[in-house]
């Protein structure tokens, strides 16, 4: 039961969030609490943070740190993922003279959350949130909770909720949903069904007040009585559930926060925020486009419309030559050109553009100066990896006339037509110098080992060695050799308990500690266009740092249509973990926490290599709101059979947010801790951070482990990701950038 000073105290809050001012202003941006997630200190709120934003938090009191990555799925949606450490675990189960048993001195855990708003804030009544804190896990921190925000002034907002499980564990007022059922923990991972928002119930409340533009003061009462860390295992002193906390915004990116937790601790925490909406480093610094030329009329320059020129081939390759000369300034390189009358046909490679739409733009700017008058029709061919993908079909009039249109983007998409681009090309007058090409590129590259148990995060930084050998359109040998200048990855994490499962993704320690130098890759690759809808591909060699062998691949994208499928098959044999030629494995991959491997024998494990044949068939998906859905169903890397899901959020600037999970035949006590296998994924566009044209990218894969189940092949060049730019849906997405 609350005390009637407490219920007084919280009767005013919300009536003050009731009948409070009008919602923020546009400029202010809700903060973070010590989780990561919005809030106040360690008690969340029931706002959300812009669409798309991307915030990354540390926050550290007493034994406590968390590491949390949250990201604002949708405009009501939002999830984070949590790394929590808590020091002194076995304090008062292992004091210090207990002679080394004390196998927790700091215990690791990890979370996921979602939050979703029922309500904006009107002007009377107050934003609404739901939210479920690890629901999926452990159950360390789980808790849930319904919580209102309120603006009393543009400056000053109040906020009150009522939490269960961790958030309903301080001055309960009842349970009424109904008793808690116990955790059934197991290996962790699973979904928390039947707990949540059960049990006893706590309120929470707190005020925020905005000072200026750079300071913020916030003040709580926490429903949290940190029952196992500061009750049963004596961490820290819990001595109130009053938190105060002044927080500074150093920067639209990063804000710092000082705090004073429980009446007995002292706390920090730093938030980085970005949005992927905008670029990190501003604006791009590309070429400035060509003017377009329009042409002469026909009275006024008869010569200009004559087509005596399309007898006379010299002149046809040299107006190739010449194009070729000005795109390249570019970043797009013309492979071919084919004159059909009153039509030109234009191949073209974009090597360094962003947007796909973009390379089509500035080719038909081009030709609008290059190609003679009486050329009326620009049909476009996107090259990529030798096949062609689609055709964009323009008129030059429609160019010519609509340039300065204040709707030029609109108008000039819906006067052009998107194809898919034949099987089969005639030459035309090629670029003898297209093929065979070869680039090469020498680019730092970073190794991150995230949550393994000892550490937050791990790091190896170096150098990458990389280099692209285009024998012929659509045959390409690729390769890359990496070398640390610095690594912590030779720290040996816990090895996990196996449970016959043989070691494909577990054992990346190994290849971590014993590849450096290494030849990450090495591989021949063949791309064909087999039908008009139809992709393939088949590559030979070291696929990745961990398996060679050889994969194929084929995919159907039809044109127009939102969906796609494909198929792939896999015959991989596991590298040495020197990752040089050899594919025989050491007796000391297969050690793991409860076994040491006999060393004639291999007890724990089979010993000399391992081969497995493994594919999938794959089913793709486009949502309106940029979301982009994956299935896979097949056989993975260790014999196991089941499927992934992948749900991916695209911006404009070609930054992708998602999350997955995959579940297979694998039981939760053959995974491991986890269960099943999930995780976070961030691909960062090169030209996003670097403000210069480029079409490469990085993507960095979080997830709580390198467990042995669900786990894929790391195949470069999947056919989805290669085409789907280039097709009319890939192109339309991005034609605003038509005209730059």
């Amino acid at each position: 039961m609350i005390r009637p000073k407490m219920s007084t105290a919280l009767a005013a809050l919300v009536s003050i969030g009731v009948l409070g001012a009008g919602p923020a202003t546009p400029e202010t941006r809700p903060t973070l609490n010590m989780y990561g997630a919005t809030g106040l200190i360690d008690m969340p709120s029931a706002e959300m943070q812009p669409d798309g934003i991307l915030s990354g938090t540390t926050s550290h009191f007493g034994p406590i740190s968390r590491t949390t990555l949250s990201f604002q799925i949708s405009p009501r949606l939002s999830g984070s993922f949590r790394f929590l450490g808590v020091r002194d675990w076995n304090k008062r189960f292992c004091p210090p003279n207990c002679g080394g048993v004390n196998q927790f001195d700091t215990y690791f855990d990890r979370s996921f959350d979602l939050r979703y708003q029922i309500l904006d804030e009107g002007r009377y009544m107050p934003a609404l949130a739901i939210g479920l804190q690890d629901f999926v896990g452990t159950g360390v921190i789980a808790g849930e909770y319904v919580v209102a925000t309120k603006h009393v002034t543009p400056d000053l907002k109040v906020t009150a909720g009522v939490g269960w499980g961790r958030l309903g564990s301080h001055k309960s007022i009842g349970s009424p949903f109904g008793d808690r059922p116990p955790l059934e923990v197991g290996e962790g991972g699973n979904f928390n069904f039947g707990q949540w928002f059960r049990g006893p119930a706590a309120p929470f409340a707190g005020v925020e007040w905005q000072i200026n533009d750079q300071w913020t003061a916030k003040a709580e009462y926490s429903s949290d009585s940190y029952r196992e860390e500061a009750g049963k295992r004596g961490t820290f002193d819990k001595r109130s559930p009053l938190n105060f906390g002044i927080e500074y915004q150093r920067s639209e990116s990063m804000r710092l926060g000082a705090y004073y937790m429980y009446g007995s601790e002292v706390g920090i925490a730093a938030h980085f925020i970005l949005n992927p909406k905008r670029r990190p480093g501003g604006g791009m610094v590309t070429s400035a486009p060509d003017a377009v030329k329009p042409r002469p009329s026909r009275g006024a320059d008869p010569e200009a419309w004559s087509t005596t020129w399309l007898g006379e081939p010299q002149t046809q390759d040299a107006l190739r030559a010449r194009l070729a000369r000005r795109l390249a300034k570019d970043g797009v390189q013309v492979e071919s050109v084919r004159f059909d009358g009153a039509t030109a046909h234009v191949r073209i490679r974009n090597l360094t553009v962003d947007a796909e739409a973009q390379a089509v733009g500035r080719t038909a700017r081009a030709m609008t100066r290059v190609i003679p008058a009486s050329v009326e029709q620009f049909v476009i061919v996107p090259m990529v990896n030798g096949m062609p993908v689609s055709q964009v079909s323009l008129r030059r009039s429609d160019i010519e006339a609509l340039e300065f249109d204040t709707e030029a983007g609109e108008k000039i998409l819906s006067r052009a037509q998107i194809l898919s681009a034949p099987t089969v090309l005639n030459d035309g007058y090629r670029d003898a110098d297209a093929y065979p090409k070869f680039t090469w590129a020498l680019a730092p590259t970073a190794r991150l080992r995230v949550f393994d148990q000892n550490a937050p995060f791990k790091i190896g930084a170096g150098l990458e060695l990389s280099g692209r050998y285009e024998v012929t359109p659509g045959l390409v040998l690729s390769g890359a050799i990496s070398k640390y200048l610095f690594s912590n990855l030779d720290d040996r994490p816990p090895l996990p308990d196996r449970n016959g499962l043989h070691p494909t993704r577990s054992a990346s320690y190994f290849y971590d500690r014993d590849g450096d130098p290494a030849l990450e890759t090495l591989a021949l690759t063949y791309y064909r266009k087999l039908a008009p809808e139809l992709y393939g591909r088949v590559s030979l060699g070291y696929l990745e740092r961990m398996y060679g062998g050889v994969s194929t691949e084929v995919l159907w994208m039809p044109t127009n249509r939102r969906w796609a499928i494909g198929a792939e098959a896999n015959y991989a044999a596991q590298r040495s973990p020197d990752q040089r030629f050899g594919f025989s494995l050491p007796v000391d991959m297969y050690e793991t926490d409860g076994c040491t491997p006999n060393l004639s024998t291999g007890a724990c494990g089979a010993r000399g290599s391992y081969r497995v044949v493994t594919g999938h068939v794959s089913g793709y998906y486009k949502f309106d709101n940029n979301f982009h859905a994956q299935v896979d169903v097949g056989r993975y890397l260790a014999g196991d059979v089941g499927a992934t899901l992948s749900l991916k959020r695209e911006f404009d600037n070609g930054w992708k947010v998602g999350a997955f999970v995959t579940k297979t035949n694998v039981s939760a006590e053959e995974f491991g801790s986890g269960s099943f296998d999930k995780g976070i994924t961030v691909e960062i566009p090169f030209a996003s951070l670097l403000g210069k044209p480029s079409t490469k990218s990085q993507e960095a894969t979080i997830r709580p482990f390198g467990r042995d189940g669900g786990q894929r092949l790391d195949v470069d060049g999947r056919l989805y990701e290669t085409v789907r730019g280039y097709r009319a849906d890939g192109l339309t997405e991005q034609w605003g950038r038509f005209w730059k």
